[in-house]
């Protein structure tokens, strides 16, 4: 799944929580969704996971992160940042 269909995807997501009208929300981060992730099959770019952030910072709710999956060691930590920044 390339970045723009996933984004696509989320926007539906994020409208469909918007509308339900949640006080909070739990994000599960999973980052088995980037491209050289051996054991996904999602085909997410590192530049994927701020814009990720950044639309589901825009639902202004109060938000804890928990971070699961991603087994691409050595981009694990800067897709991570990538979302955390996208959402700051």
């Amino acid at each position: 799944m390339s970045d723009e269909r996933y984004l696509a995807v989320l926007d539906e997501a994020l409208a469909a929580i918007s509308a339900y009208g949640p006080r909070y929300l739990v994000l599960s981060a999973g980052f088995d969704t980037f491209a050289a992730d051996p054991l996904g099959d999602f085909l997410l770019s590192a530049a994927a996971y701020s814009a990720i952030g950044t639309r589901i910072a825009a639902l202004g709710l109060p938000t804890l992160i928990v971070q699961e999956g991603g087994y691409a060691i050595d981009a694990l930590g800067d897709n991570i940042v990538a979302l955390l920044h996208g959402f700051a």
